[in-house]
């Protein structure tokens, strides 16, 4: 399944951008008829959960290449893109370039952070606060921070350990 994943994922994104909905269909890899090739707010864990992976296609870097361009140019990134046209529109959420952290190239991550710290207030990020900026956040940042790792059976390897010593009553 994991194979198929990342094979379907290398076929889908030549531009750099992840449409939020994909199907298969008679061995073809279609774009959803309702969402069309928009990469959003579905499409941006993808980005986060392909950079925290334990053993990471090498090819699979450059899903992320059309927004981190969007970045450079335009110093934002988009809240939708055409993963094929990488047409862009709006101005993304801070959860946005928290979850590009893991998988941007050193060159690209001060752009992602600046970004960041200019989002936190009063140590939530947004304005408003939402609730899905927070968790991208809390996951890109514990990651990037070597807090917790992930094995290659999917086990959560966090950098502390942890005793439970219970007492008989």
């Amino acid at each position: 399944m994991l194979q198929s994943s990342m094979e379907m994922l290398r076929l889908f994104v030549p531009a750099g951008a992840v449409p939020d909905w994909a199907f298969a269909k008679a061995g073809q890899l279609l774009h959803d008829p309702v969402t069309g090739r928009v990469g959003s707010y579905d499409a941006i864990r993808v980005y986060l959960w392909i950079g925290m992976m334990p053993e990471r296609d090498p090819g699979l870097d450059r899903i992320a290449a059309g927004l981190l361009r969007k970045l450079q140019e335009t110093g934002a990134l988009p809240e939708r893109i055409d993963a094929r046209t990488l047409e862009a529109r709006g101005s993304a959420p801070p959860g946005f370039y928290a979850a590009l952290l893991p998988l941007a190239p050193a060159d690209a991550r001060p752009a992602l952070e600046e970004h960041l710290a200019r989002a936190l207030k009063r140590g939530l990020y947004g304005d408003p606060p939402a609730y899905y900026d927070q968790n991208l956040v809390l996951f890109a940042q514990g990651f990037t921070e070597s807090r917790y790792r992930f094995g290659a059976d999917g086990s959560l390897a966090p950098a502390w350990e942890t005793r439970c010593i219970g007492r008989a009553r």
